[in-house]
This record gives structure tokens, C-alpha cells and sequence, in this order.
């Protein structure tokens, strides 16, 4: 999509939306918003273990903190870059030249 939209820039709190726009073969840069413990990892529609809820996942596992085990990692060189909140979306934009600093 974001090629389909010549986009610049992918702004997104997912990281499999965030991860498939920077690894497409016409890369967009993305920036994932937020440092959440629901954005750290990837799931797919292949990870049964997703559709049960996440007490219930805990409590299969015996209690194991799984989301500590499963932290993406971004591939070197992928234009991918993690923001925290507005304040650095704006900075990051201004930095990277794609709006006008006043």
C-alpha cells in the first residue's frame, strides 16, 4: 500500500505493518509509535497461540513472562525507527527534511 501510495513515511503503532512497508522491495521508511509490550513482537495469523487471550496464554505457560522472550529485533539497514510519542515524530520529520522547520 505505502508503495501503491508513493508514501515517504509510514507512521504506525504495528510492527508487522511498520516492518512489511520498510522490507518491501521499494522500502518506506516507518516509524513505530509507541514503546508498548504488544509492539515489541510479531504475530501472525500462523501463531495459534495468539488467539487465546493473553491471562489465558500466561496461565498455560506457567506464568513465564512470554512477551520478554519474543522482542523484535529490526534487520540492520531497514529504514525502521522506533518513536515514543508525537514530540518525536515532529522531530524526526523535521530532521529528515519532509516538512518545514518555522
Amino acid at each position: 500500500v505505502c508503495a501503491d501510495l508513493k508514501a515517504v513515511l509510514l507512521i504506525d503503532d504495528s510492527v508487522e505493518n511498520a516492518l512489511q512497508c520498510a522490507t518491501y522491495k521499494e522500502p518506506t521508511h516507518a516509524l513505530l509509535f509507541g514503546n508498548y509490550e504488544w509492539n515489541k513482537r510479531v504475530s501472525g495469523p500462523q501463531d495459534a497461540k495468539d488467539e487465546i487471550s493473553f491471562d489465558r496464554r500466561l496461565e498455560a505457560g506457567g506464568g513465564r513472562e512470554f512477551w520478554k522472550d519474543e522482542i523484535t529485533t529490526t534487520p540492520e539497514g531497514v529504514p525502521l525507527t522506533r518513536v515514543k510519542d508525537w514530540g518525536e515524530v515532529v522531530r524526526w520529520v523535521q530532521e529528515a527534511k519532509l516538512i518545514p522547520t518555522r
